[in-house]
């Protein structure tokens, strides 16, 4: 979040005691896109940095222990959370949880961008997770793939709202304009991941671990190689559910996107178009469910919070986004 939540720094140095670590200093820090976790840089008397992550509501318990799985079995590409003295790999802090994990020192890939050969460390990094099999500990703290929109109910109640939104704010406004001149767009990406949903759900196929969300903003470039950071969406689910994040969504863009470079990685990939639809849709469906909650849902969100969520909003209709890439998957 871009805002800080209602904790103070010293706060954050006293619990990170419990890890063992003294802070000279926490730095906030205004990154990311999740309306319900802060981040801070947590730095020693020695010159040692450590990302601190501030998570308000209920824990995600997965999101804490497959990474810290794969690295204890050698994987060393995600970021995972050091252990408290305790061994537990979260704290409370009132109605927060906080996290720690190592300080990565480089930019994200959407940053800085992916080299043929980091895509190719992604695809083989990717085959690796997805062959996994989790420990029964590990698994049960893992959500299963249901197939049912989580979003929808809340995009409908928000379009339920449109037409009372216009004189809250510039940002209801804002939405409200777009809600009503993407209507059909909107209906599309409902129904489809709602009528793709049900039929995986009759066809029952294989799930596999999956980071959730695996876009470039969560891979941070360290040095020649890459990282894999936030876990919060970690999910038994098709394969596809990570891969519609890397698979061209036309002949046109499979160069520009170095397709072929990840999947010289992963290895032979048979794509289910009917996941891959799913997940596309559904993508969709989310995006504009969280967005719109922030601006007019949310009575916590401030106003340089509604206006960042009205700019990613916006964005989901830009040529080459996510409502582009759901329309060009083929239909099933």
């Amino acid at each position: 979040m871009l805002s800080r939540p209602d904790i103070d720094d010293d706060t954050v140095a006293t619990v990170l005691r419990r890890f063992g670590l003294r802070a000279d200093r926490v730095d906030f820090l205004p990154i990311g896109n999740d309306a319900a976790a802060w981040a801070y840089r947590a730095r020693t008397s020695t010159g040692e940095s450590w990302f601190v992550k501030l998570r308000a509501g209920q824990v995600n318990l997965g999101a804490h222990a497959v990474p810290r799985y794969l690295n204890d079995h050698g994987i060393r590409h995600p970021v995972a959370p050091v252990p408290a003295l305790d061994g537990s790999l979260h704290v409370p802090v009132g109605r927060y949880s906080l996290a720690l994990y190592p300080f990565v020192c480089g930019p994200s890939g959407m940053d800085a961008g992916l080299s043929p050969r980091q895509r190719v460390e992604l695809g083989t990094f990717l085959r690796s997770l997805h062959a996994t099999s989790l420990p029964g500990n590990v698994a049960r703290l893992v959500r299963r793939e249901l197939f049912v929109p989580p979003w929808a109910a809340t995009v409908r109640t928000i379009r339920e709202r449109a037409s009372t939104l216009g004189g809250a704010n510039r940002a209801a406004t804002l939405l409200a304009d777009t809600l009503r001149s993407r209507a059909a767009v909107i209906d599309h990406a409902l129904r489809s991941a709602e009528a793709l949903g049900r039929r995986l759900r009759d066809r029952k196929p294989e799930l596999v671990p999956c980071h959730g969300d695996l876009h470039t903003a969560n891979l941070l470039v360290e040095g020649d190689h890459i990282r894999v950071v936030d876990w919060d969406e970690v999910v038994l689910a098709p394969p596809e559910r990570d891969l519609m994040f890397v698979v061209p969504s036309d002949e046109a863009a499979e160069a520009g996107a170095g397709w072929s470079a990840f999947a010289d990685g992963y290895g032979p990939v048979a794509i289910d178009p009917l996941a891959l639809a799913y997940y596309r849709y559904e993508w969709v469906v989310q995006e504009i469910g969280d967005y719109g909650a922030r601006i007019v849902l949310d009575p916590n969100s401030t106003e340089e919070t509604r206006a960042d969520a009205v700019s990613g909003l916006l964005q989901l209709f830009e040529p080459g986004d996510v409502v582009d890439a759901a329309l060009r998957t083929p239909s099933i």
